[in-house]
């Protein structure tokens, strides 16, 4: 590996990972866990003005609240907060001489240091209506800048990088793949209910269908709610439907239908699942069911996989690339569909152990160790051609 005998240092935008860890939050764990595991790489960790080498954990929850409740009151919201990580980002470039900065959610202001950044996807362009107003604001003035001024771009799969060499097409020689992995604890061992911790799912023994995203419109919860309510009643008597993640944004349009649904007991709202408690949740699921709209990878589909978890999902996005021939595919804006693939899923033995043994060869393919190996390589590298 390049730089083998040499300290190298990586500073990284680490701002998602004092958050509860999802989407760009997970990967940024995955992968700086791997860095920080090189004995020749010394990772700083920073969000605006604070700068670390301890790993961050995430803030409590009355911490972020706080936070958020100040970041809300500011004049200039999203586009203040963006302008202040630059004047400290500038400072800790000045003060701590990284090699290379890695900003591993999309943006980073202009630097005197190289910089490599990650474009997860480019649903803000696809799909600007399922993105908040200031957050559409801020990328759409500032990534084309952040791809421009990188010395190095990342992304996290073949569909994504199509995506951003037909928008960007200036970024081809400097594009790379890396594809997220799939951590050991993700395994179809263990007693599941062990594994799940009691506030996840309180006392209730039914089978589950389990959505696992965070809650946002482009992840198209509301179609997989009306393609529950369209099963059998019988079936939704059998099967609840278990919704994981935290609240996102633009969801006030379902939460009649949820409040409803859950009353009725055919709906049980997780919130946030720890990392800890995923393998079990996986595990304990009757399937998975992953109707996205677009994703630039699609993380949680392989992760049920190596828990033995069967997958139901979208044909969409990348989300073939990443699941191969080990998930069953639904078109995502066909309710009708959606609701007899989740019955097939269910009822089609057959099909279920077909599944779940393609599933655990298709999760073996993807390893953050792997993805870490890749991503040190191009940060060596970016070091070595300095500044755009």
């Amino acid at each position: 590996m390049d730089g083998v005998g040499v300290t190298f240092k990586i500073a990284v935008d680490a701002c998602s990972l004092y958050r509860p860890l999802t989407g760009v939050g997970r990967y940024t764990h995955e992968l700086c866990r791997e860095l920080s595991q090189d004995l020749n790489t010394d990772v700083i960790f920073a969000c605006g003005w604070r700068w670390q080498r301890d790993f961050p954990v995430p803030l409590n929850a009355d911490t972020r609240g706080r936070i958020e409740a100040i970041r809300a009151g500011l004049p200039g919201g999203q586009a203040l907060i963006y302008g202040v990580k630059a004047l400290a980002y500038r400072a800790l470039a000045r003060y701590h001489r990284p090699n290379v900065v890695f900003a591993p959610g999309f943006l980073i202001p202009p630097l005197a240091v190289p910089t490599v950044i990650t474009v997860h996807d480019l649903s803000h362009i696809r799909f600007p209506e399922t993105h908040p107003a200031e957050r559409l604001r801020l990328f759409l003035k500032h990534l084309g800048k952040s791809i421009a001024r990188a010395a190095a771009v990342l992304t996290i799969s073949q569909f994504s990088a199509d995506e951003i060499v037909r928008e960007f097409p200036d970024v081809r020689d400097r594009l790379h793949i890396i594809a997220p992995g799939v951590r050991d604890i993700f395994t179809p061992n263990g007693d599941p209910h062990e594994s799940v911790s009691p506030l996840s799912l309180p006392n209730d023994s039914r089978p589950f269908f389990l959505f696992l995203a965070t809650l946002e419109p482009r992840k198209n919860l509301g179609r997989l709610l009306a393609a529950y309510a369209q099963l059998p009643a019988r079936m939704r008597a059998e099967y609840r439907l278990v919704i994981a993640g935290q609240i996102g944004w633009k969801m006030d349009d379902l939460a009649g239908t949820l409040q409803q649904m859950v009353r009725a007991g055919e709906v049980q709202l997780l919130g946030h699942v720890r990392d800890q408690d995923l393998p079990g949740l996986y595990r304990r699921a009757s399937a998975l069911v992953y109707p996205s709209l677009y994703e630039g990878f699609g993380l949680p589909p392989l992760e049920a996989m190596a828990c033995g978890c069967v997958t139901v999902v979208a044909t969409t996005s990348a989300i073939p690339e990443a699941c191969g021939d080990a998930g069953l595919y639904v078109d995502p804006w066909d309710t009708e569909g959606l609701a007899a693939a989740m019955i097939q899923i269910v009822e089609d033995t057959a099909l279920r152990a077909t599944l779940r043994e393609r599933g655990f060869q298709r999760a073996r393919l993807f390893r953050w160790e792997e993805a870490g190996r890749q991503l040190r390589t191009v940060l060596v590298q970016a070091g070595e051609l300095g500044v755009r």
